[in-house]
């Protein structure tokens, strides 16, 4: 969705099963059947209730909403069943690029430096908390034939797709060779998540728009240089030596 030119909301990409940045989306699944239609000249996602006297209708308000509603015949009234965007991590672009926006870090800064960045601005973003401007990658730091590789950042709503290139039919290991032969890969995740997860999306240059799920969020594998890849499995192997302990305790 856009505000004149800029985006102002998405839902994210399809992944196979579902719309990832739409919450209920599970929970409507249920009531109505989703499909989606794709050739060469148009995608379209169309959804049809199961109960053909429910009458549904999905509306974008003047204030930007986008909103689905039930008539509700015994009330005389129309039900709303969901609203997006619903809070400051939804609104397209929160943080900037190369950052994650958890709306649910409460005690600190909803914005988020990926791993290997820092922020492009830091007087906005550490004293005015305004994390608009993104994020950049570290000085000094090299991800090109330099002994990089990729770490797991857990449960997103991936990087805007409309900036991705996809590749259908390859494993996730062969998504991390297509990667590696580009410098300019930043990060790659699973396409389709179903029957065990196939094909590759691939970002190249910055990642914009990444949001922390609490459901239904997918995997992105991010490209960092040595020294960061090497603290990562430091301390990974770290929680689980704890986890191994807490269980032979």
């Amino acid at each position: 969705m856009y505000n004149h030119d800029l985006p102002w909301w998405r839902a994210g990409h399809w992944n196979g099963a579902l719309l990832v940045g739409l919450p209920n989306m599970k929970r409507d699944m249920a009531i109505s059947n989703v499909s989606l239609v794709e050739d060469d000249n148009y995608v379209a996602l169309s959804y049809n209730m199961f109960d053909k006297s429910v009458i549904t209708r999905i509306v974008v308000q003047q204030s930007g909403f986008t909103q689905t509603f039930s008539w509700d015949s015994q009330k005389s009234q129309w039900i709303r069943h969901w609203s997006e965007p619903t809070d400051q991590c939804d609104s397209y672009g929160t943080c900037g690029s190369n950052s994650n926006c958890d709306s649910s870090n409460f005690d600190d800064f909803k914005c988020t430096c990926l791993l290997g960045f820092e922020p492009k601005f830091p007087r906005d973003w550490y004293e005015s908390r305004d994390g608009s401007g993104g994020c950049l990658r570290k000085k000094g730091e090299s991800v090109c034939g330099n002994g990089e590789g990729f770490v797991r950042v857990e449960s997103l709503k991936v990087p805007d797709t409309s900036m991705a290139v996809v590749k259908g039919g390859l494993s996730l290991e062969e998504c991390k060779t297509e990667c590696f032969k580009n410098c300019s890969c930043s990060a790659y995740a699973v396409a389709d998540v179903r029957n065990g997860g196939s094909g590759c999306l691939a970002w190249y240059g910055d990642l914009m728009d990444i949001q922390k799920l609490s459901d239904q969020g997918q995997d992105l594998f991010l490209r960092v240089d040595k020294v960061e890849l090497a603290n990562y499995y430091k301390k990974s192997k770290g929680v689980l030596h704890k986890k191994r302990l807490a269980a032979i305790l």
